[in-house]
């Protein structure tokens, strides 16, 4: 129940509890996300790719209309990844901020399998239509944890020393004004 309310952000929702009984047997009903795993939608995706993706020996006599196939697969997945990049950013930052510095929980199982998006055909609904993709589902809290407050700033100091360390060893060129 904490997890569903702290991912209740910025559009983003988990699998909601509907109801639950103990009696005459333990029993949880939830409601279903209309979703699939990213992990699903990325798959997806990169066999799009593949199948339109010509060997250097085909590039070479293929027809324009194969090239602008192939060119148009790489469009329709950059795009569909752009659309996907925001919320999952929100996702990440809901997820670092409450468990560095609010409450220290953390759902501790965030991976593509666990990360519901909607469905390429609710997606392309979404590119035709130019409106904003239905929320993210972040699913399975059974492996959640709590950080106390000396963790938390023992986490906090290791990312600012690995921070420190990054930038000494990376050029980052200065900012340019504007």
């Amino acid at each position: 129940v904490e997890g569903y309310r702290l991912y209740q952000k910025a559009g983003m929702h988990t699998v909601r509890l509907w109801n639950y009984t103990l009696s005459p047997f333990p029993a949880i009903v939830v409601t279903l996300a209309p979703t699939v795993t990213l992990s699903a939608v990325l798959k997806q995706l990169e066999q799009r790719l593949r199948s339109t993706r010509l060997s250097a020996n085909a590039r070479a006599v293929a027809t324009k209309a194969q090239l602008l196939v192939e060119q148009s697969e790489k469009e329709y997945v950059q795009r569909v990844i752009g659309l996907l990049y925001p919320p999952m950013c929100e996702l990440a930052d809901v997820w670092v901020t409450e468990m560095l510095f609010r409450s220290g929980f953390f759902h501790a199982d965030a991976h593509a399998g666990n990360i519901m998006v909607p469905s390429l055909a609710i997606i392309d609904a979404s590119i035709e239509k130019n409106t904003p993709l239905p929320p993210l589902y972040l699913i399975d809290y059974g492996n959640c944890g709590h950080l106390n407050k000396r963790d938390r700033c023992y986490l906090i100091n290791a990312m600012l020393k690995v921070s420190k360390i990054t930038q000494m060893y990376t050029f980052i060129p200065p900012a340019q004004p504007k």
